[in-house]
């Protein structure tokens, strides 16, 4: 009987390090992807205007991010193109009283890098 347990205990112990070995390398191979995406998209120019409007509008971005009920660090994401919602573009406008035109930067072409 106590060799079964030692058994069963040496057998856990190696899954055990197996899952810690795993997990390691998943968020090893999480950040060099999160590089790798922030990478790629680096070179692509601001297509929104939420930061200047507030500027224009005398606004911050934490009252914002108030009145959409979501988190200084969501909103710093919208400013910030980490974070692009078509939805949430319309109701910055709405709340801001500007058409959604007006937070979309016109001069964007997709050729531009």
């Amino acid at each position: 009987m106590l060799n079964s347990e030692l058994t069963y205990y040496k057998y856990t112990q190696i899954f055990i390090n197996i899952q810690a070995i795993l997990v390691f390398y998943l968020m090893k191979m999480q950040n060099i992807l999160y590089l790798y995406i922030h990478r790629i998209m680096e070179p692509y120019p601001k297509y929104n205007r939420i930061a200047e409007v507030l500027k224009e509008k005398h606004k911050s971005q934490r009252w914002l991010a108030e009145q959409l009920g979501i988190s200084a660090n969501a909103m710093n994401n919208l400013c910030t193109q980490r974070s692009q919602s078509i939805q949430k573009l319309f109701e910055i406008a709405e709340i801001l009283g500007v058409g959604v035109c007006d937070l979309i930067n016109t001069d964007y072409k997709p050729d531009d890098k």
